[in-house]
């Protein structure tokens, strides 16, 4: 595994795999024997974050291809959104507050407006 999260919520781990992959494990249950759901990815996703926001279904993964995704969980079968942070360098870290998205990776460190998908800083 390369990262995990937990919801706001306490409910719901999900885990950033080398196999391009995001497994999604309810933790309501007795143990982790499986998963609920699997975010899968054109690039190994190097990091996930979930809002700091009660009762959201979102997440974010980043990924060694340079694309930041917004996942549903609802709906797990491709990404809601995304964006082209970098071409050909990877994400290694995202942060997520609000509508702003912190990216850091090997282009340097970018903030991003998510609801409008647009650059608003970047740093190298």
């Amino acid at each position: 595994m390369l990262d995990l999260a937990l919801t706001s919520d306490g409910n719901t781990a999900l885990a950033a795999s080398t196999d391009r992959s995001v497994s999604v494990f309810d933790l309501r249950g007795s143990g982790l024997c499986c998963t609920i759901g699997t975010l899968t990815h054109p690039a190994t996703p190097s990091c996930v974050v979930c809002p700091d926001v009660s009762n959201s279904s979102q997440v974010m993964t980043g990924s060694y291809d340079g694309v930041a995704r917004l996942w549903d969980l609802r709906s797990m079968r491709s990404s809601v959104a995304s964006f082209r942070v970098w071409e050909g360098m990877k994400i290694l870290d995202v942060d997520w507050v609000g509508d702003t998205l912190c990216v850091g990776g090997e282009g340097g460190v970018e903030i991003w407006r998510i609801s409008q998908g647009e650059r608003i800083s970047a740093a190298a």
